[in-house]
């Protein structure tokens, strides 16, 4: 048997925000303009040959790379017919007739600048990966070693839709800890592969509050039914 958890891992205690990366950007654009016209301004104006492709699903769509291997599309804003809603929320698309995503470019002022202004609308500028991503896997940068350090064998082998941790708890037996949805569960196997106990709590926050749930409230939850289950089997 392994030493068990000598204190709690500390999820609200204060610490530095990580630096976030810039470097890279995604960005997004409406064109009031048919998704031809505003492909060929963007491909003028960026000095890109843009290859236009035309799907069942998508419709219309011009994609080319700008000089940083960025992946730049300008496609008819509507819908893909069947294909299925991510976990986390309806993408922000915009308003006008057509979109124009700029994927991973290091180019991104430039890009903003020679776009600006009719017709073309900037609605969304972030870096890559987005800024919530680096804050997570900073996060997870952080918690992870402090629950190794109090006896935990823990993998994070999932970070979103859903949030999954596997392992050994420091007691040694077996655990499957996931969140998606609204729920966090936590499955511990004593012996076997079987789960001989099974543990669930709810979020709080909407439909797909679990699924995204953020790396410190994640580990608060799975210290929360780890308590439950040593309570219970004690």
């Amino acid at each position: 048997m392994r030493t068990p958890i000598l204190a709690p891992v500390d999820t609200s205690a204060p610490h530095e925000s990580p630096e976030i990366d810039w470097s890279r950007q995604s960005l997004l654009f409406g064109a009031d303009l048919d998704v031809r016209s505003a492909a060929a301004m963007v491909g003028e104006r960026l000095e890109i040959d843009l290859l236009e492709r035309t799907s069942e699903s998508f419709g219309v769509g011009f994609h080319g790379d700008d000089a940083t291997g960025g992946a730049v599309s300008v496609s008819e804003n509507r819908s893909p017919v069947g294909v299925e809603r991510l976990d986390n929320v309806e993408s922000e698309r915009p308003a006008e007739p057509t979109a124009v995503y700029v994927h991973s470019t290091g180019m991104a002022d430039a890009i903003v600048l020679a776009l600006t202004g009719p017709p073309f609308r900037l609605h969304s500028q972030d870096a890559h990966p987005s800024v919530e991503t680096q804050l997570a896997h900073a996060a997870w940068r952080r918690l992870l070693p402090q629950l190794r350090a109090q006896g935990w064998e823990v993998e994070l082998t999932c970070a979103t839709a859903p949030v999954q941790l596997e392992g050994r708890v420091p007691t040694g037996e077996t655990f499957y800890y996931r969140c998606r949805w609204q729920t966090c569960s936590l499955d511990m196997c004593v012996s076997g592969d079987s789960p001989d106990w099974e543990g669930e709590v709810d979020v709080d926050g909407g439909e797909f509050a679990a699924s995204w749930l953020e790396p410190d409230e994640a580990v608060r939850i799975l210290l929360q039914l780890h308590a439950q289950w040593r309570s219970e089997t004690s």
